[in-house]
C-alpha cells in the first residue's frame, strides 16, 4: 500500500510532467507555419522552378498563375533600373535573357525571410542561378529578391517583384542580355 505522503508526491510529479508536456506541445504548435506561410513558401519554390522552365520554353504562361495581372517589376541588377507593369511588359523585360540561355537551375540560397500582414506578405531571399548560355559560356549571376504577395480570393499571388544585386556596386550577369 502507498503511504498518503508518497501518493501526494507521485501525484504532484505526474501533474508537473503533464503540465510540462502540454507546454512543450503548445510551443511546438506555436512554431508550426500557418497555411498562409506554407502557401507563400511554396509560391517562392514555384517562382524559382519557373525560372528554370523559362530557359527551356521562354514562355511566361506557366508563371501567370503566380502573378497578379498588373504585377509591378523592378530590376536593378546592372545599376540601371528597368521596370515593367503587367504581365506583357514583364515578359518583354526578361525575354532576351531567357532566350540567351541553354540551361538554368535555380533555387533560393539560404533562408527565405517571410513577413505576413493580413492579406499582404513580403518575402526576401538570395538567388544564384547556375547554367549555360547558348554560346556555351557559363551563367554567373545572383540577386537579392523581394516579392510582395497579395491574397485575392484565397490565393497568394505576386503583386511586386524587385531584383537587386547581392552586394552594392556588384553587377549581375543575369541583366546582361543578348542586346549586343
Amino acid at each position: 500500500m502507498i503511504a498518503a505522503g508518497n501518493f501526494l508526491k507521485m501525484k504532484t510529479r505526474i501533474l508537473t510532467l503533464l503540465g510540462a508536456a502540454l507546454l512543450l506541445n503548445a510551443g511546438a504548435l506555436a512554431e508550426r507555419p500557418t497555411t498562409d506561410e506554407m502557401a507563400i513558401r511554396l509560391g517562392v519554390a514555384a517562382w524559382s522552378s519557373g525560372r528554370a522552365a523559362l530557359s527551356q520554353t521562354a514562355d511566361i504562361a506557366p508563371l501567370k498563375a503566380l502573378y497578379l495581372p498588373d504585377v509591378e517589376a523592378t530590376e536593378k541588377l546592372n545599376g540601371a533600373e528597368r521596370t515593367a507593369r503587367g504581365l506583357a511588359e514583364y515578359a518583354a523585360l526578361w525575354q532576351p535573357f531567357f532566350d540567351s540561355l541553354a540551361s538554368l537551375s535555380a533555387a533560393p540560397v539560404g533562408d527565405v525571410k517571410l513577413s505576413l500582414d493580413g492579406d499582404r506578405a513580403l518575402t526576401t531571399f538570395s538567388f544564384t542561378p547556375q547554367g549555360t548560355r547558348k554560346d556555351g559560356s557559363p551563367l554567373a549571376c545572383g540577386a537579392s529578391i523581394t516579392l510582395t504577395w497579395k491574397r485575392q480570393n484565397g490565393l497568394w499571388r505576386i503583386a511586386r517583384e524587385e531584383l537587386a544585386p547581392l552586394a552594392a556596386g556588384l553587377s549581375a550577369d543575369s541583366a546582361r542580355t543578348t542586346q549586343r
